[in-house]
């Protein structure tokens, strides 16, 4: 199913290596979208030559992508200049602020030639039943060690991990999510697993301005402001900002892993990378 509506918001749903979009009036559609969104279906050559193509175009105007296909040939990221038969090329997205691609295989977007100096927010989705459903037993077991390795990229800490890469690549980022989703599902509906929260700075004029409270408290002119010493600045700060990355779980019932088709023992194999990132 595909549809672009009236905001140049184009969707395929479950489309299969077909991304042509109809307008409701079948009209000609324009080639430039703000939103794109691929979900379930297949992308092989012909279709990514085409998404290539779309958003090229759309480069300087795409704000959200959603890029969650089934099956692809080039990967999880359409190359931007695929369509010039260049794999390799680059190209700046300078309004783009929502990125959601698979967490398997794992990947910085930069490694696909996507340059997101304004990005916020990137979620990885992790496919629930409706993409395991006709694996076999060994296809499943390959399956989640790919989504432990992926994961373990991710929560690793450290100047050169892929949080750290991102952020340097993206200095707006406000958060990395990893949720569940199934992309046989055409309502996307997605259940939030991880947070991670990168370190927020305190402007220096702020800072200074605190310190100079500690430092000169008979100038300050303020009871409530000279009664500051350098603890109580340091958790004002801590309160205002984050000197490090944060880690945030949703705890999952059984009941609701269950429901969305998740191994028994995922939760197990994972705890040890989400308590070695805390």
């Amino acid at each position: 199913m595909a549809s672009v509506d009236d905001r140049e918001i184009a969707e395929f749903i479950q489309c299969e290596n077909h991304f042509e979009p109809q307008s409701r009036q079948n009209r000609r559609v324009k080639r430039t979208v703000q939103e794109l969104v691929v979900w379930g279906g297949n992308v092989w050559n012909g279709g990514e030559h085409a998404l290539s193509e779309m958003v090229d175009a759309s480069s300087c105007c795409l704000r959200s992508l959603v890029y969650c296909p089934n099956g692809t040939k080039g990967g999880c990221l359409v190359r931007p200049k695929y369509h010039q038969s260049d794999r390799q090329g680059k190209e700046t997205f300078p309004s783009l602020t929502d990125l959601t691609i698979r967490l398997v295989p794992c990947l910085i977007p930069q490694d696909y030639g996507w340059i997101t100096p304004g990005l916020r927010r990137l979620r990885l989705v992790v496919p629930t039943q409706g993409a395991t459903g006709s694996l076999r037993e060994e296809e499943i077991i390959r399956s989640r060690l790919r989504l432990q390795e992926s994961l373990c990229k991710w929560l690793k800490r450290g100047p050169d991990t892929y949080p750290e890469i991102l952020l340097n690549d993206c200095p707006h980022l406000e958060s990395i999510q990893v949720v569940f989703a199934s992309t046989s599902k055409e309502d996307r509906t997605e259940i939030e697993w991880i947070s991670l929260l990168p370190p927020k700075r305190i402007p220096w004029n702020i800072h200074r301005l605190m310190l100079l409270a500690v430092l000169k408290p008979e100038g300050s002119g303020s009871p409530s402001i000279a009664c500051l010493d350098i603890h109580l600045v340091d958790a004002i700060l801590a309160f205002l900002g984050r000197p490090a990355w944060i880690l945030q779980e949703k705890q999952m019932s059984q009941t609701d892993a269950e429901e969305l088709g998740l191994p028994p023992d995922l939760m197990r194999m994972t705890r040890i990378d989400l308590d070695e990132f805390r």
